[in-house]
């Protein structure tokens, strides 16, 4: 009895770690599926340490358009072009419904991958 028990908590702990990916591309995918649907909270889990403050600001902007004209800038679709992994680093293009081509950065923070958000002006 006791082995099948110590079976059964391998096989769960085998299968949880197996479906959990950590590489870009999934990564990548799950900030813009976040980003799109315009849930910040998910979205910031992705992020780096070094640029959780250009997201934040990111999020405040947003934040200043009126409630009923947010709902303007969900997305019901995007794409991942290509992925390319040097070392720790990694760039994502990826397509958003209508829009051009657009890419997205990632580093390796304490062993995940994280998006390195940057805002320009």
């Amino acid at each position: 009895m006791k082995a099948s028990r110590y079976f059964i908590v391998f096989f769960i702990l085998i299968l949880f770690f197996s479906c959990s990916s950590n590489n870009p591309r999934d990564v990548a995918r799950a900030f813009l599926s976040s980003l799109v649907a315009l849930d910040f909270e998910k979205a910031s889990l992705f992020v780096t340490e070094d640029s959780r403050g250009d997201f934040d600001m990111y999020v405040a902007f947003l934040s200043l358009i009126p409630e009923e004209k947010r709902g303007q800038l969900a997305v019901r679709a995007f794409g991942i072009i290509d992925v390319a992994v040097e070392g720790d680093k990694a760039r994502v293009l990826y397509k958003i419904e209508d829009e051009a081509v657009d890419e997205l950065f990632l580093v390796r923070e304490n062993g995940s991958w994280k998006v390195d958000w940057f805002m320009e002006f």
